[in-house]
This record gives structure tokens, sequence and C-alpha cells, in this order.
């Protein structure tokens, strides 16, 4: 069967060499539960980047909102509160983990809550995200092999900022045709996807 676990088999590149473990990119790094280490003890670990490509994938972009566009029905984490001066300066920051046991590429978007075609650029609203993208290790992270003191972590912090305090509420409003309270921060896994309200 091309299915396993409701998931396209194609997906998984499977290693003969060490039963249960993908090979996925497996010339960089070895995937064991918890190789890497979960509390940071074994090294700092760092963010694997995405491959160059012409495009980003569809999937980056698909819509998490169902069909009817009803915010009602959609699972908020949580709200971002920006409101804060020190928004400006540190940013707020919103935690996203990878639970597969393959490496999880993810994109962050702005968008109007609800609104599956309303993506916004960050800098159209004075906003910074970091990182725009990146690609999480396998569940329980990654082994480096070119650098052991630094890990592939299948975590990590993604942080929205101000670029400047001058920005008010007429500025947002203008910009968001009146639905500052409708924006959101969208983080897109092939497989997952998380979503914040940011307030402004």
């Amino acid at each position: 069967s091309d299915y396993m676990g409701g998931h396209y088999a194609g997906k998984f590149d499977f290693d003969t060499r060490i039963s249960g473990v993908t090979s996925l990119n497996y010339e960089k790094s070895l995937i064991f539960d918890d190789l890497a280490g979960s509390d940071g003890s074994d090294g700092i670990k760092i963010l694997a980047s995405i491959e160059d490509h012409d495009s980003d994938p569809k999937w980056a972009t698909r819509n998490v909102f169902g069909s009817s566009g009803d915010s009602s029905t959609v699972l908020i984490e949580g709200t971002i509160n920006l409101a804060e001066n020190d928004a400006v300066n540190s940013g707020v920051g919103v935690m996203v983990k990878n639970d597969e046991i393959s490496w999880e590429p993810f994109y962050v978007t702005i968008e109007k809550l609800g609104q599956r075609t309303a993506i916004i650029s960050p800098s159209e609203l004075g906003l910074r995200i970091s990182p725009s993208n990146g690609n999480l290790a396998p569940r329980g992270g990654a082994n480096n092999a070119c650098d052991e003191s630094r890990p592939y972590s299948d975590r990590w912090e993604i942080k929205i900022s101000k670029t400047s305090s001058n920005y008010a509420k007429k500025d947002y409003d203008a910009c968001l045709d009146g639905s500052i309270n409708d924006l959101c921060l969208v983080v897109r896994t092939e497989m997952d996807f998380w979503i914040w309200k940011i307030s402004m």
C-alpha cells in the first residue's frame, strides 16, 4: 500500500540500516527518540533551514479556516499582545513543536481571521516575523553530523515584533479596512497548523 497510518508513504524514505527510523536527510543527521535531548543540556539547539526552492509549496497557504470561513469554529492557540511597549524591542514569542517522525518545514503568515485569501505582508503593518520559515527536526530532535554540539530542534519559538512604536490604531485600521480585531498569525506545516490572534 502507498499509505501508512493515513499518510502517503512516499513522504518517507526508510533506511534499512536503522529499524524504525526514517533516513530523510540521513547524511546530515541521525534521528532517534529524544537523541538530541529535550532539556537543552546536550548542546545549543538550532533550527534547520529550508532548502532553496523556486516557490513555496501550495500547502504553505492552504485554507485552515474551513470551507465556511466561520472564524467562530477556528481553534485559536491564544492571543499575541503587541500593545505593550516591549513588543518593539524584544517582541512576543509563540512556540511550535513537531510531533511527526519526519522533518517538517513550516511557514509563517499574517492573515485576516477566517479569510483564506487575505495574507498580509508584515511590513505593511510595521511588523517583523522571525523566523518566517524553517525546518523542524523529527519528534525528539536530530543530531547534527556537521556539529554535534548544535543538534537540530523539533520545536522553535517564532517571534513577532513591531518595527516602530509610531504606528497608531488608525494606521492599522486603514491598512486592514477596519478589521484590526481579525488579525492573526498562522503557522503551517504540511501536517499541522497553529493560529494565534494578534492584539495591536
